[in-house]
């Protein structure tokens, strides 16, 4: 996976959850389900950047120098 689709990933859970924090201010229905998967999108963004930094070449020739 490109790092341009990890930060596609993570844009788009945020955008969710501004969505989710406008609709609970306005008080419509389905905030809280907005909120709940905005983190969850993020939170599998996360892991993604976190593995692509961990398998990357140079993560592990900086490791081993």
């Amino acid at each position: 996976m490109k790092v341009k689709h990890i930060l596609v990933t993570f844009i788009f859970g945020l955008i969710i959850l501004d969505l989710g924090a406008l609709f609970k201010l306005i008080h419509w229905p389905g905030a809280g389900e907005m909120i709940f998967a905005s983190f969850v999108i993020e939170i599998i963004a996360g892991i993604l950047a976190i593995w692509k930094i961990l398998t990357s070449d140079k993560f592990k020739e900086f490791l081993n120098s």
